[in-house]
């Protein structure tokens, strides 16, 4: 296996495990779909995607997705698990295999 897989195969084990020890592997289920503001584009019809604009960062897509749908700012608390499930559903697809490191055109699936 090269180390770049192994790297993936093994941060995506780790934040599995880290959004079960939290609240369950399943926490999409209080999330609605919406438009998110100032990360770029939610396509609604074809699956729910954002755009990476210059600057994003999976933390901030995240935070945005959830102050949308929550009609509020998000606590830590709450975006923290969140967030997880985005970079656990993203990981495989992102184009350094970094989830620090997103570029901006890459079109990331919002849980």
């Amino acid at each position: 296996m090269s180390r770049s897989l192994f790297v993936i195969a093994l941060t995506t084990v780790i934040f599995a495990a880290m959004t079960v020890a939290v609240g369950g592997a399943d926490d999409s289920s209080s999330y609605l779909p919406i438009v998110v503001k100032g990360a770029a584009a939610v396509e609604e019809q074809s699956g729910h995607t954002v755009t990476v604009l210059p600057g994003d960062h999976l933390w901030s897509i995240s935070k945005s997705v959830l102050e949308e749908r929550l009609g509020r700012e998000p606590t830590t608390s709450e975006v923290t698990p969140y967030w997880r499930k985005v970079i656990i559903d993203n990981i495989a697809g992102l184009e350094s295999g970094d989830p620090d490191l997103i570029y901006p055109g890459e079109v990331i699936a919002i849980p």
